[in-house]
């Protein structure tokens, strides 16, 4: 994932958290997750994601699009 796609779904990110400071991302291997966010995202944000490259958890095998979306999943990023 290019540092710009990654910078720009944590921006998105940060904006749906009550407190955008907080401690919602962690990694493993060749994976980079964000927490489930607090509010769900609006259907234009959620495009901008899906087109960065983040995905939800569990997603990985699958076409991800808007209709595969649950606010309370994780989201994911493959460096």
């Amino acid at each position: 994932m290019r540092l710009s796609n990654f910078r720009g779904g944590l921006d998105i990110f940060a904006r749906y958290f009550k407190n955008p400071d907080g401690y919602y991302i962690g990694g493993e291997h060749d994976v980079v997750y964000v927490s489930a966010t607090d509010e769900p995202l609006s259907a234009k944000d959620l495009q901008a994601v899906i087109a960065l490259g983040w995905i939800q958890d569990g997603m990985a095998n699958r076409q991800f699009d808007a209709e595969c979306y649950n606010p309370d999943e994780s989201w994911m990023a493959f460096t």
